[in-house]
């Protein structure tokens, strides 16, 4: 990804290294790797890329997991049922169809 950057840069003429100006590249904890944090290293690039443990070191998120509970735990599960569209009416003139509760249900974008 950073090579493909770089070349676009380069290509477009907006800047012949884009990594040695003052640039600094950030990425979620899903890039931290030592592959990735070697290739930064080696190619001089200055990047901020968190480990996926970085909030079990930092003592502000100490008391996260006891104050907030684990993400999503109040979200409701619904329990999706997929209705084949054999189950439903199409009706080509008025672009509309109905859903097999009766609903009339109009299309909105092509």
């Amino acid at each position: 990804m950073l090579e493909s950057i770089s070349e676009r840069y380069k290509r477009i003429g907006i800047n012949k290294d884009i990594y040695k100006t003052n640039i600094v590249v950030t990425a979620d904890t899903g890039f931290a790797s030592e592959d990735n944090m070697e290739y930064l290293h080696q190619n001089n690039i200055n990047a901020y890329i968190p480990d996926n443990q970085f909030r079990s070191r930092d003592p502000k998120f100490k008391d996260q997991k006891t104050k907030y509970g684990k993400r999503h735990q109040n979200e409701k599960k619904t329990n999706k049922t997929l209705i084949p569209a054999t189950e439903f009416e199409f009706d080509p003139v008025n672009l509309s169809c109905r859903c097999p509760e009766g609903k009339m249900l109009s299309l909105r974008s092509q």
